[in-house]
């Protein structure tokens, strides 16, 4: 395989937005200047397309690919900066995982339709696992405020518009619908919103977005100006949807407080990247891009963005992998896993600063 490399004061927030004739607050953490990469650490398994997810002062990293899938859950403590490990109920591979509160759920699973998600409470520590109401593959999960959203994905017949939502504060579930059944498609929460965006209809690519409110329980729709990004991810009052696949660049920002859409571009397209955000900071690192005949080359660059000022940035000479998984909280940003000539082990670890 052919590899080469691209080179390419503290302070808070309270901002207030109508929700009918309501105002609420969103209360935007510190706000961080900087980010650097402050070291590497390993996963317990060497493993790719695995999901990572972050509540409270844990960030997590669970299943993924290895020669089938695997099991295996690494834990993350930022305040000691120490790792543990636990396993899945089922070996899940290509999972998907969101946090919100207190709890981090993972679910699905990319050889069959699977309908359980396990349930990981970070702060008694302990698991358990529920059974959702449909059984699916593909799904995309997101979570904000005191809700986790399960989202679409492939049935053994057909596409799924099911949505199941998971109350962390009640432990209850239920569920909604997608305005369109779909799979591969991508979430992320910020705020009082959770959005689901792109994937794959019943006759091809989707630019559908579905935007649920925490607060009012309502689902809205709009549209992506590019059908199906890859990597979601939300800070602050914006959520961002980039990439979807090969070389393509495209980045969608939606701005919860101003209920509008601007577009970007990545500083490079690429495929089987990730993204990841905490406080003010979206990173958006690793990633392929296709090499003739058959290769690929690894891109070791982050795109940074800064949801405080509206401004990119980018980091070289990092996270040179594909099929990583990203997940942040406090002032850490982790890469974990992927491939390069082989299954990766290694996490990248980025520190924000003020």
């Amino acid at each position: 395989m052919k590899i080469r490399s691209f080179v390419a004061p503290a302070l808070s927030m309270l901002i207030l937005f109508n929700l009918g004739c309501e105002k609420h607050p969103i209360e935007l953490p510190t706000i961080y200047t900087n980010v650097k990469h402050t070291g590497f650490d390993h996963l317990s398994e060497a493993r790719s397309f695995l999901a990572g997810a972050a509540a409270r002062n844990k960030i997590v990293f669970a299943g993924g690919r290895t020669e089938t899938g695997s099991d295996a859950v690494d834990i993350y403590d930022i305040s000691s900066g120490t790792w543990d490990t636990a396993r899945l109920s089922v070996p899940r591979a290509s999972i998907v995982g969101a946090g919100a509160g207190t709890k981090i759920v993972f679910a699905g699973n990319f050889f069959t339709p699977e309908g359980t998600a396990d349930i990981y409470d970070v702060v008694t520590g302990k698991w358990n696992t529920i059974k959702l109401s449909e059984a699916r593959m593909g799904e995309a999960a997101a979570g904000a405020g005191d809700k986790i959203l399960i989202a679409g994905g492939q049935k053994e017949k057909g596409y799924s518009k099911v949505v199941d939502i998971y109350d962390v504060k009640t432990g209850k579930w239920s569920t909604a619908q997608l305005s369109e059944a779909r799979t591969g498609l991508v979430g992320a929460g910020a705020a009082n919103k959770i959005l689901f965006a792109g994937g794959e209809n019943e006759t091809g690519a989707s630019r559908t977005v579905d935007i649920y409110d925490v607060i009012s329980g309502k689902w809205t729709t709009s549209l992506l100006s590019e059908a199906s990004p890859q990597v979601a991810a939300g800070a602050g009052p914006k959520i961002l949807f980039a990439g979807g696949g090969a070389t393509r660049d495209a980045v969608d920002i939606y701005d919860i407080i101003a209920n509008t859409w601007a577009k970007t571009r990545l500083s490079i397209g690429r495929s089987n990247m990730a993204a990841a955000a905490t406080a003010n900071m979206i990173m958006i690192a690793g990633g392929t891009v296709p090499l003739p005949p058959g290769d690929v080359s690894f891109v070791p660059v982050a795109d940074i963005y800064n949801v405080a000022t509206n401004k990119w940035s980018t980091l070289q000479s990092v996270v040179g992998k594909g099929g990583i998984a990203g997940a942040g909280a406090g002032n850490k940003i982790l890469f974990a896993g992927g491939f390069s000539a082989v299954l990766e082990s290694s996490v990248d670890v980025f520190t924000l600063y003020k």
